[in-house]
């Protein structure tokens, strides 16, 4: 008995831990409308959900990496928010709202954005848009930081060719 209290509080511990953290390089979905009118940039969308350990864990991989949060916050727009705790929202001009039987604004939103044939949506869900909203990649699960790097890399790099393109 006294081996499963301390387990117990120790898995309490280990859930408020994760659940406090805050990734400071994000922008959030009400001020994400603005800021693509003023500059279109791709969008690193990360969705996680209440109880889900993975996701805790990718944000806190995410908090202590500061080279990466520097990247997330000067390269793309990193939008990370919780299904559960989401309000009502808009996304490229399409309002999310919660449904009449209770189910919360971003169910609405995976249904539209993250649904894939081939693969059931799982968290922490990744989402990658482009500069005209269309999703161009989905991964659902735990991703190491270096492939948060790499994925930032790339979306930089294709910035930086239709920019100079346009040149």
């Amino acid at each position: 008995m006294i081996k499963l209290k301390k387990h117990l509080s120790i898995s309490l511990l280990f859930v408020f831990l994760f659940t406090t953290i805050k990734v400071n390089a994000q922008i959030s979905l009400d001020s994400l409308q603005k800021a693509m009118k003023v500059q279109p940039r791709y969008i690193l969308m990360n969705i996680d959900s209440e109880h889900c350990l993975y996701c805790m864990m990718q944000k806190k991989r995410i908090q202590n990496d500061k080279n990466l949060l520097k990247k997330l916050n000067n390269d793309v727009y990193f939008v990370m928010w919780r299904l559960e705790n989401q309000p009502d929202f808009v996304f490229n001009g399409i309002s999310f709202t919660k449904s009449k039987n209770n189910q919360y604004a971003g169910n609405e939103f995976l249904n539209k954005y993250a649904k894939d044939p081939h693969n059931p949506v799982g968290f922490p869900a990744w989402l990658v848009f482009d500069k005209n909203y269309k999703v161009i990649y989905r991964y659902f699960g735990l991703l190491p930081n270096s492939s948060i790097n790499k994925m930032v890399d790339i979306l930089q790099a294709a910035e930086q060719k239709t920019a100079s393109s346009k040149k």
